[in-house]
């Protein structure tokens, strides 16, 4: 512990340091002081022995990291009851020197006040002349742990909830503050309100809603004409006008902050104020995230949104407040065009209520709400409910992906074991069929766990995987459409497609390199735009389209490669031979390719519009899960060389199996011989 004691009896002050025993003492002005409870005392009375001078020290206090400093004045009398500071005074300055943001001026009768550094560093200066007499001050400070119960009038709390009320204290003192240090504590409140831990208590918005005002009450000056200031900043913007009995002012007052208008009869509330009035008005940037819209009670069930940034009117240093006219707000919209029903609402204490005030205009990008009185306000959307689960459609989904995952895992292993005959197994439709395989899997792993992954970062990340994976598969249902294309042209033989197609290095390239870059540019510019309530891409701001645009540009290729191809075998081969072998699995392969093309695309299409019909949305379900099941029928079941393959397999299996049991009758048979 640290003790600094100042007298008027010493030249400077006197410092006294205990630990496991006193150390001894020295007199000093200034310096630093490192340990995490200390006391300042200072005695200002006159004595016959008081030499005539002044004292002027600084002291730093310096915490180790995750701490901050609670200085708490259990009095403080320098000067009289004027609080002129002119004589004597104790400054406190948060931060390493008197450069840093001041918290206060402290000379008058102050009684139990604290103040709480927002970070290690906390800077005390000390002034007197001593030609005013009074008992002094005794300040206590101590170091308060973040997440731990601080010292004295900290016991208890949390550091926000310490430092905030620290803030509270500070505006009692107001008076002897500047407007840049009563700014500095109206960002500190608002900075502390968005860091909470906690729900947001009303103790804690009614100190943050009213900091801003005494902001605006120092702003103000009185002015025989008329006077305007303003102060902007990242989380704030704050817009004065006060006018005098001689103002010119002759229409109806304009203020605009963060594009957010106020319209208020000025002069009708200066003649009710022998001429004089002023108004504040103040926007805040993230103020919204504090006072949620879910704090705005209503019976019916809805999902409110807030849609505005929150805004503050009022009439600082006016006697009389009643308007004479009601005001009007233009509040622009946090969202262009909302889809839901707004209301324009204040804030009273401890929720958002509409009395007074209603929405009179509107349009894509501004509200404009009427009200017959000076608060707090904002503008808050409503719109239905989430539905209720479809189990039908959850039930028709589990057992539709699963047939679909069979199917599929059925004709990985086909193309893995007939990979020897390219009629039946290519690069592409091996990794077409495993990126399937692998996006319908990990799609109905998040349905079936949603609950538990829906509100975790884990759930973005599965988008990102789904986004690539989906991609992926139509990457590769182009490279297919593409070979199918050279094949036509050249008319080689199929297995030319392996042999002096495409470089199988050069597929994988493609194949996966594209929609790894897709999903990267869109995770890099927006990555917020991944995870919405089903784990997939959020469809505000058009973020959808990343997969969309991608997956309408194959398409379109896709169409126009077929349209080729059709046209190679209609007109290029019109005079040969039809029954030609090679023409004839050329002709079968581009068929099948098109039945490819539609199963596997085409079903998106309806992805634009299955939110408007019910039954849009069970057949989206049933083609888009059943795409396994189709690659497995025709690339497998329906081709004569896979189905003697199937064949071959089937004998030597059960061959096998009639040797086992032929060889163990044979062994029974010569045991009972013998």
């Amino acid at each position: 512990m640290q003790t600094v004691f100042f007298s008027t009896l010493l030249w400077g002050a006197l410092v006294l340091c205990k630990g496991a025993e006193q150390i001894g003492s020295q007199h000093i002005c200034g310096g630093s002081l490192t340990d995490t409870f200390g006391k300042f005392i200072y005695s200002n009375k006159k004595t016959s022995h008081k030499r005539e001078a002044k004292i002027d020290c600084l002291w730093t206090i310096s915490l180790p990291v995750n701490k901050v400093i609670n200085l708490n004045f259990k009095f403080s009398r320098m000067e009289n009851q004027d609080n002129s500071c002119q004589y004597g005074y104790v400054r406190i300055f948060n931060g390493k020197s008197t450069s840093s943001p001041l918290m206060g001026t402290f000379c008058g009768a102050t009684e139990k006040k604290s103040v709480t550094s927002t970070g290690t560093f906390l800077t005390v200066h000390l002034y007197s002349n001593y030609t005013v007499s009074n008992i002094g001050f005794y300040g206590v400070y101590s170091a308060v742990d973040s997440g731990t119960e601080g010292e004295g009038e900290c016991e208890g709390k949390s550091v926000e909830q310490c430092q905030l009320d620290s803030l509270d204290n500070q505006l009692d003192n107001s008076s002897s503050m500047t407007p840049e240090t009563l700014l500095n504590v109206t960002l500190r409140a608002v900075d502390l309100l968005s860091q909470w831990k906690e729900e947001v208590g009303e103790k804690q918005i009614g100190v943050a809603l009213k900091i801003p005002e005494k902001l605006a009450s120092a702003l103000v000056k009185p002015t025989r004409t008329q006077h305007s200031s303003s102060i902007t900043t990242e989380k704030i913007e704050v817009q004065t006008f006060a006018i005098g009995p001689e103002a010119n002012l002759t229409e109806t007052l304009q203020l605009k902050s963060r594009d957010n208008i106020l319209e208020i009869d000025l002069l009708g509330i200066a003649k009710n104020n022998n001429g004089s009035a002023a108004v504040v008005f103040i926007a805040y940037a993230n103020m919204e995230d504090v006072l949620k819209a879910r704090l705005f009670k209503m019976d019916n069930d809805t999902i409110k949104t807030m849609m505005s940034n929150v805004i503050s009117a009022s009439l600082p240093n006016t006697k009389n407040t009643t308007l004479p006219k009601p005001v009007n707000f233009t509040l622009r919209h946090l969202k262009v065009d909302p889809e839901g029903n707004l209301t324009c609402v204040y804030w009273n204490q401890s929720r958002w209520i509409v009395d007074g005030c209603e929405l009179t205009e509107t349009n894509a990008t501004h509200t404009v709400c009427t009200c017959n009185h000076l608060s707090t306000f904002a503008l808050i959307m409503q719109t239905d409910g989430p539905p209720e689960d479809d189990s039908l459609l959850k039930l028709i989904s589990l057992i539709a992906l699963s047939v679909g995952l069979l199917f599929l895992a059925l004709a990985i292993l086909t193309f893995i074991l007939c990979r020897w005959n390219p009629k039946v197994s290519n690069t592409a439709r091996l990794n077409l069929s495993i990126c399937l395989f692998l996006a319908h899997l990990l799609f109905l792993l998040v349905q079936s766990f949603l609950s538990h992954i829906q509100k975790h970062k884990v759930c973005a990340v599965i988008a990102g995987v789904l986004h690539f994976l989906f991609l992926s598969s139509f990457v590769w249902m182009f490279l297919e459409a593409l070979q199918l294309f050279l094949l036509v042209r050249n008319l080689q033989e199929v297995r030319i497609i392996q042999q002096e197609g495409i470089h199988w290095g050069f597929l994988l390239l493609i194949g996966y390199g594209v929609p790894c870059l897709v999903v990267g540019v869109s995770a890099g510019l927006v990555p917020e735009g991944y995870g919405s309530d089903q784990c997939w891409l959020k469809t505000d701001e058009g973020f959808i389209w990343s997969f969309l645009g991608p997956v309408c540009f194959i398409l379109a290729v896709n169409v126009i490669l077929f349209i080729t191809i059709i046209g190679y075998l209609w007109f290029a081969l019109a005079g040969r031979n039809k029954e030609i072998s090679q023409l004839k699995d050329t002709r079968m392969m581009v068929v099948k390719a098109i039945f490819q093309f539609i199963i596997l695309g085409c079903p998106w299409i309806f992805g634009f519009f299955v939110n408007n019909s019910k039954v849009l949305e069970y057949l989206f379900l049933l083609i888009t899960s059943q795409q396994g099941t189709f690659i497995f029928l025709v690339h497998c079941v329906l081709r004569k060389e896979v189905q003697e393959q199937y064949r071959r397999w089937w004998k030597n299996i059960c061959g096998s199996k009639d040797v086992s049991e032929s060889s163990h009758s044979f062994i029974m048979s010569q045991t009972a011989t013998n």
